[in-house]
């Protein structure tokens, strides 16, 4: 049916029973008036694409957008499509966009796919928590560089959660940006959004190298207070760490099939470095590893029933409370590393000792000496135990697995988890 629409005529066409019907404006072809069951008038324009494809648009609801306003924008998309142009195949294009959301998803299922590091994973999923949600659901291509440069300034700025605990700060905002520029890069690269990446001149903040490391003082006060920490795996893997320096997750993730108690050896069969490290321990680690309470119970040296891993995956929150008590605030974890390469490098030990017993992959700095023996690593190992103030009546670890108590089940979930890609974005907040 054809009329020339006006406003009294469409107020005065019946609401159908069933389905919807459409009257066209004899004026401008193709524009019309459809009018569904439940009342609801909305404007379509139908037109055929310069492919010869029959194409229908929505343009907008009636009265919200008046006779003239419909005619005005029909006439306005009609010679568009003369030029070439087709709007409809535009809007669906639109709609088939993938969201931030999707692309990070997407992003992290292909690092899981090509089975990279978990501490890489871990640091991506990490970085994927701090974007500000309200950019999750807009499509890829309609974020811009300045909202990039207001959530980098956003998250440069510290401020405690909801748990009482420190976030964000330059390093956690250069470093979500490096990661949403990887991904836009990956997104280019799949052909889902043009060749603009949004992240591409975000200025990024100054990092100066941190070489923190802790004095013969600070670790006494570290032994302190883990004598209060109620958490036995915290009691136990701070100590180790600083006897053995290892990376954070790499002992997090040591099984008991990996520990040789006879030659006291933890094997590590998956570095930072790419190298598989073979780890000797002296009389403190020993007395400590050995009373683990796990060792018997779980096949890893540090469960949790809170991690889908099985094993603890972060103890950055447990070290931030740690820390605290001890008054040395500014500490990281990694820092026990530095410490124990500073405190071997101070007693006199050869580079090569401390490089092999840090697994460094830096050949530079290793590669002028000769392989030294596991047994020249654990005596060194065995003294610095002694230096640092280690025993094996280690105050904080004595009688651990008779006094163990439960994991703390208020420990964050998303720190000591290994999270699903969708829940992390679903729940992730940046204020």
């Amino acid at each position: 049916m054809k009329k020339k629409l006006t406003a009294a005529i469409i107020d005065e066409i019946k609401t159908p029973l069933t389905g919807q019907v459409e009257t066209y404006d004899e004026e401008i072809a193709g524009l019309a008036i459809r009018v569904s069951k439940g009342g609801t008038r909305v404007w379509t324009l139908k037109y055929r694409s310069t492919g010869g494809v029959q194409r229908r648009l929505k343009l907008g609801d009636y009265p919200r957008m008046t006779v003239a306003q419909a005619r005005r924008e029909a006439a306005r998309i009609k010679l568009q499509v003369r030029v070439g142009n087709d709007p409809a195949a535009d809007r669906d294009a639109k709609r088939a966009e993938k969201t931030l959301r999707e692309l990070i998803e997407e992003c992290l299922s292909d690092s899981r796919a090509r089975k990279l590091a978990p501490h890489t994973i871990e640091v991506q999923t990490s970085n994927a928590k701090n974007v500000d949600s309200r950019l999750l659901s807009k499509p890829i291509s309609s974020i811009t560089l300045r909202d990039i440069e207001a959530m980098h300034h956003r998250l440069s700025e510290h401020r405690i959660d909801d748990r009482g605990l420190r976030r964000g700060g330059h390093y956690a905002a250069n470093n979500t940006v490096r990661f949403l520029r990887d991904a836009f890069n990956k997104a280019i690269s799949w052909g889902w959004m043009p060749d603009a990446n949004p992240c591409k001149n975000i200025k990024l903040h100054r990092e100066p190298k941190r070489e923190e490391f802790l004095s013969v003082e600070q670790i006494a006060a570290v032994n302190r207070a883990l004598m209060e920490e109620p958490d036995w795996r915290w009691r136990a893997y701070f100590p180790l760490v600083l006897m053995t320096g290892t990376r954070k997750s790499e002992l997090l993730r040591a099984r008991w099939e990996h520990v040789d108690f006879k030659e006291r050896i933890i094997r590590i069969p998956r570095t930072k470095s790419g190298k598989p490290l073979r780890l000797p321990y002296g009389d403190a680690a020993a007395a400590i590893i050995e009373n683990l309470p796990s060792r018997g119970d779980s096949e890893w040296l540090f469960p949790s029933k809170l991690s889908r891993t099985g094993y603890t995956t972060s103890p950055d929150d447990a070290w931030q409370r740690i820390r605290k008590r001890a008054g040395i605030p500014t500490a990281r974890p990694h820092d026990l590393r530095h410490t124990l390469a500073s405190q071997m490098r101070l007693s006199g030990y050869d580079l090569k000792i401390i490089s092999d017993q840090l697994n460094h992959a830096d050949i530079g700095t290793t590669a002028r000496y000769a392989n030294v023996s596991l047994d020249s690593r654990r005596e060194a190992a065995i003294k610095m135990e002694q230096h640092m103030g280690f025993s094996a009546q280690l105050a904080a670890i004595d009688d651990m697995r008779e006094h163990a108590t439960p994991p703390i089940l208020e420990e964050s979930a998303h720190k000591d988890t290994e999270p699903d890609a969708m829940q992390i974005l679903r729940d992730s907040q940046v204020g």
